[in-house]
């Protein structure tokens, strides 16, 4: 199985660099001429939504309007276009063309759901953002882990070593859609979210009493309170570096009003984890998306896991930093190959981060087994753990 899914890999990757970069430029053209003709109405008011909005204005498209399947929203007003019922939109436009732009982590890119639920009222066209995207990269890419297919194409066998990584059957499925994704912008052969807690895939490994689990992007106490839910209180200690202020203090809170036997294991600390110790401009407003900017409204304190955890046993590294992640490898380097530690990380961020991750993990040591499972819809929160053998309830496990 594993070679007939690396055969497949190897075809879409073997499409020459200059028939994908006709695909970019223009796929979305016999849309573009209708959208010119009929107008634009994009399905999804969300934060995706207006994004797109805002790019499609700076191509000098204007849509007609938002359509909506809340309620709630149906007459209101967004970024200054008109929320429409799906039934009114189809019957206001229906030689509009409708696009999709809703990509979220609880509903995916639901494009068949649209268009079924849409030729209710008419028969319209309903289209995905990906062509769109690629024809204007300037304006919409790169987008977590969206970017123009070429970037993929160039990195050919880097994507084949990232592969041959992964250990069992679930991941490499999952790995393969990604790139046609990537590649082609096909999303529907991504994998349902497994029924495992996020970093805490029972299939994979077991936690213990001695964990020191150190949480990269602590955010409000999430993973936290998933962690305490398996453990109680069998567990050593629980370092939690979050950076953002409002988060900061909501993760504090929660501790705080902990038992003392299990407050007094966790450590909150008020650091965004790199390389290295340094200040660097920080984008904070509370939210999952916090994050570093050259733009960001305050400047936050940095530490490297290897100095700042210097004392501590590590076993367990979590790391969800928006796309900081290959600098808190850098800086956990010491503590990788010392004592081995499960890591659980965020794949997602950006569109290379798939394989150049867990290639840069199996730089460091080679005492990981590779898995990779996705915990939301449309390849939101896809996380490669990287499992020492010691550890790994995986029979299939490479020697």
């Amino acid at each position: 199985m594993k070679t007939m899914l690396l055969n497949e890999l190897k075809h879409l990757l073997n499409e020459e660099e200059s028939s994908i970069r006709i695909r970019e430029q223009t796929s979305f053209d016999p849309w573009k001429n209708k959208i010119l003709t009929y107008g634009i109405i994009l399905f999804g008011s969300g934060g995706f939504g207006k994004r797109t909005l805002k790019g499609l204005r700076k191509i000098g498209i204007e849509p007609l309007g938002f359509c909506d399947n809340n309620p709630t929203l149906w007459n209101s007003r967004i970024d200054g276009l008109t929320v429409y019922s799906p039934a009114d939109a189809v019957n206001k436009f229906s030689n509009a063309v409708f696009m999709v732009t809703i990509w979220s982590d609880m509903i995916g890119h639901p494009v068949a759901d649209v268009e079924k639920k849409l030729h209710l009222y008419g028969n319209v066209e309903v289209i995905s953002f990906f062509s769109l995207f690629w024809q204007y990269p300037e304006e919409f890419l790169p987008y977590f882990g969206i970017d123009a297919p070429h970037k993929t194409s160039q990195q050919h066998s880097t994507v084949i070593d990232g592969y041959n990584l992964f250990n069992d059957e679930l991941s490499q499925r999952e790995y393969l859609s990604q790139i046609r994704l990537r590649l082609l912008g096909d999303h529907q052969g991504l994998s349902e979210p497994g029924g495992f807690t996020q970093y805490f895939p029972d299939d994979l490994f077991n936690l213990n009493d001695h964990e020191v689990f150190v949480d990269c992007g602590a955010f409000n106490g999430d993973t936290l309170k998933a962690f305490l839910g398996k453990q109680k209180d069998q567990f050593k200690k629980y370092i939690a570096f979050e950076p953002d202020p409002i988060n900061f203090n909501k993760l504090r809170e929660f501790a705080s009003a902990l038992p003392d036997g299990i407050r007094e294991k966790i450590v909150p600390e008020q650091f965004a984890v790199s390389d290295r110790k340094k200040e660097i401009r920080f984008s904070s407003d509370g939210s999952l998306q916090s994050s570093f900017s050259e733009n960001g409204n305050i400047v936050v304190n940095c530490v490297a896991l290897d100095s700042h955890l210097k004392d501590d046993a590590v076993s367990y590294i979590k790391m969800d930093a928006e796309g900081s992640e290959p600098e808190i490898l850098l800086g956990a380097a010491h503590l990788i190959r010392q004592h081995s530690p499960i890591l659980a990380v965020s794949v997602y961020h950006q569109f290379d981060h798939l394989w150049s991750l867990p290639l840069a993990i199996k730089e460091l040591t080679k005492e990981y087994d590779f898995f990779l499972r996705p915990h939301c819809k449309a390849s939101w929160d896809l996380i490669c753990y990287a499992i020492p053998r010691h550890r790994s309830k995986q029979v299939n496990s490479r020697p």
